[in-house]
Protein backbone atom coordinates (compact mmCIF):
# COMPACT_ATOMS: atom_id res chain seq x y z
CA UNK A 1 0.00 0.00 0.00
CA UNK A 2 1.09 3.44 -0.59
CA UNK A 3 1.59 5.91 2.10
CA UNK A 4 -1.65 7.95 3.31
CA UNK A 5 -3.38 6.00 0.37
CA UNK A 6 -6.83 5.74 2.61
CA UNK A 7 -6.32 9.40 3.97
CA UNK A 8 -5.71 10.32 0.69
CA UNK A 9 -9.22 8.32 -0.98
CA UNK A 10 -10.97 9.83 2.46
CA UNK A 11 -10.10 13.78 1.81
CA UNK A 12 -11.01 13.69 -1.86
CA UNK A 13 -14.47 12.05 -0.92
CA UNK A 14 -14.43 14.88 1.40
CA UNK A 15 -13.94 17.34 -1.28
CA UNK A 16 -16.72 15.44 -3.65
CA UNK A 17 -18.79 16.38 -1.13
CA UNK A 18 -18.49 20.29 -1.94
CA UNK A 19 -19.21 19.05 -5.66
CA UNK A 20 -22.06 21.53 -6.83
CA UNK A 21 -20.56 24.35 -4.98
CA UNK A 22 -21.04 27.83 -6.68
CA UNK A 23 -17.88 29.59 -7.58
CA UNK A 24 -17.87 32.76 -5.55
CA UNK A 25 -14.23 34.49 -4.91
CA UNK A 26 -12.91 33.62 -1.87
CA UNK A 27 -15.62 31.66 -1.07
CA UNK A 28 -15.35 28.85 2.10
CA UNK A 29 -18.99 27.79 1.91
CA UNK A 30 -19.86 24.06 1.14
CA UNK A 31 -23.11 24.54 -0.60
CA UNK A 32 -23.21 28.44 -0.65
CA UNK A 33 -19.76 29.37 -2.55
CA UNK A 34 -16.10 28.83 -3.10
CA UNK A 35 -12.96 29.47 -5.37
CA UNK A 36 -10.25 27.35 -6.47
CA UNK A 37 -8.35 28.26 -3.45
CA UNK A 38 -11.23 27.61 -1.08
CA UNK A 39 -11.18 24.03 -3.01
CA UNK A 40 -7.47 23.41 -2.33
CA UNK A 41 -8.21 24.59 1.75
CA UNK A 42 -11.01 21.53 1.74
CA UNK A 43 -8.44 18.91 0.74
CA UNK A 44 -5.89 20.49 3.05
CA UNK A 45 -7.68 20.46 6.13
CA UNK A 46 -8.95 16.96 5.70
CA UNK A 47 -5.46 15.84 5.34
CA UNK A 48 -4.29 17.45 8.60
CA UNK A 49 -2.38 19.88 6.77
CA UNK A 50 -2.55 23.14 8.55
CA UNK A 51 -2.77 21.39 11.83
CA UNK A 52 0.37 23.35 12.71
CA UNK A 53 -1.12 26.52 14.67
CA UNK A 54 1.50 28.45 13.05
CA UNK A 55 -0.17 27.79 9.49
CA UNK A 56 -1.18 31.17 7.62
CA UNK A 57 -4.53 30.28 5.10
CA UNK A 58 -4.45 32.54 2.45
CA UNK A 59 -7.53 35.77 2.77
CA UNK A 60 -8.17 38.79 1.16
CA UNK A 61 -6.57 37.71 -2.04
CA UNK A 62 -6.98 39.18 -4.98
CA UNK A 63 -9.12 38.16 -7.84
CA UNK A 64 -6.40 37.76 -10.02
CA UNK A 65 -3.30 36.69 -8.39
CA UNK A 66 -0.26 38.64 -8.30
CA UNK A 67 2.75 37.30 -10.15
CA UNK A 68 3.88 33.75 -8.35
CA UNK A 69 2.13 35.04 -5.32
CA UNK A 70 -0.35 31.56 -5.52
CA UNK A 71 3.20 29.65 -6.22
CA UNK A 72 5.08 31.09 -3.17
CA UNK A 73 2.45 30.22 -0.48
CA UNK A 74 1.55 26.81 -1.36
CA UNK A 75 5.50 25.73 -1.60
CA UNK A 76 5.59 27.40 1.83
CA UNK A 77 3.34 24.51 2.83
CA UNK A 78 3.58 21.63 0.09
CA UNK A 79 6.47 19.50 -1.23
CA UNK A 80 6.96 20.11 -5.10
CA UNK A 81 6.89 17.13 -6.84
CA UNK A 82 7.34 15.85 -10.99
CA UNK A 83 3.94 15.39 -12.83
CA UNK A 84 4.66 11.74 -13.17
CA UNK A 85 4.71 10.79 -9.45
CA UNK A 86 1.35 12.83 -8.85
CA UNK A 87 -1.37 10.62 -6.52
CA UNK A 88 -4.85 11.25 -5.95
CA UNK A 89 -5.15 14.34 -3.78
CA UNK A 90 -2.41 16.31 -4.98
CA UNK A 91 -2.14 19.69 -6.26
CA UNK A 92 -2.08 21.15 -9.35
CA UNK A 93 -1.07 24.87 -10.51
CA UNK A 94 -1.93 26.05 -13.56
CA UNK A 95 -1.56 29.45 -15.82
CA UNK A 96 -4.72 29.89 -18.03
CA UNK A 97 -2.99 32.46 -19.64
CA UNK A 98 0.64 33.87 -18.34
CA UNK A 99 0.87 33.23 -14.77
CA UNK A 100 -0.10 30.69 -12.11
CA UNK A 101 -3.88 31.38 -11.65
CA UNK A 102 -5.59 28.49 -10.94
CA UNK A 103 -5.58 25.17 -8.47
CA UNK A 104 -7.16 21.77 -8.87
CA UNK A 105 -7.08 18.66 -7.12
CA UNK A 106 -6.18 15.23 -8.60
CA UNK A 107 -9.10 12.62 -7.94
CA UNK A 108 -9.61 8.93 -8.23
CA UNK A 109 -11.26 7.90 -12.24
CA UNK A 110 -11.12 4.29 -10.99
CA UNK A 111 -12.62 3.85 -7.46
CA UNK A 112 -10.06 3.17 -4.84
CA UNK A 113 -6.41 3.64 -7.05
CA UNK A 114 -5.03 6.98 -6.37
CA UNK A 115 -2.56 6.61 -9.28
CA UNK A 116 -3.65 7.19 -13.18
CA UNK A 117 -5.48 8.13 -14.62
CA UNK A 118 -6.90 10.63 -13.01
CA UNK A 119 -9.68 12.72 -13.00
CA UNK A 120 -9.65 16.68 -11.65
CA UNK A 121 -11.97 18.54 -8.73
CA UNK A 122 -11.41 22.39 -9.04
CA UNK A 123 -14.02 25.61 -8.90
CA UNK A 124 -14.02 27.51 -11.91
CA UNK A 125 -15.52 30.68 -12.73
CA UNK A 126 -16.19 29.92 -17.04
CA UNK A 127 -18.44 31.50 -18.60
CA UNK A 128 -20.38 27.85 -18.92
CA UNK A 129 -19.87 26.28 -15.26
CA UNK A 130 -19.08 28.72 -12.47
CA UNK A 131 -19.30 25.94 -10.16
CA UNK A 132 -17.08 22.91 -8.12
CA UNK A 133 -17.26 19.99 -10.75
CA UNK A 134 -15.25 16.97 -11.33
CA UNK A 135 -13.93 15.83 -14.88
CA UNK A 136 -11.78 13.26 -16.98
CA UNK A 137 -7.69 14.76 -16.88
CA UNK A 138 -7.36 13.18 -19.84
CA UNK A 139 -3.88 14.07 -20.42
CA UNK A 140 -1.33 16.41 -19.41
CA UNK A 141 -1.22 17.89 -23.02
CA UNK A 142 -2.82 21.17 -23.50
CA UNK A 143 -2.91 21.90 -19.62
CA UNK A 144 -0.20 24.61 -18.90
CA UNK A 145 1.00 22.95 -15.56
CA UNK A 146 3.02 25.12 -13.86
CA UNK A 147 3.84 23.17 -10.90
CA UNK A 148 2.12 19.90 -8.80
CA UNK A 149 2.67 19.74 -5.20
CA UNK A 150 2.05 17.18 -1.89
CA UNK A 151 1.38 17.86 1.25
CA UNK A 152 4.18 17.12 3.32
CA UNK A 153 2.11 15.01 5.47
CA UNK A 154 1.78 12.72 2.71
CA UNK A 155 5.42 13.15 1.09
Amino acid sequence: MIGHEEERLAAVAELRSWLGTPWAHQGRTRGVGVDCIGVALVIAQAAHAFDDPGAVVPQNYSRLPRMNQMRKFIEQHMSVIEKQDALVGDIVLVAWHTHPTHLMVLSDQTPGCIRPPFNIIHANNARTVSVVTERPLGSWRGMSVTGCYRFRRWA
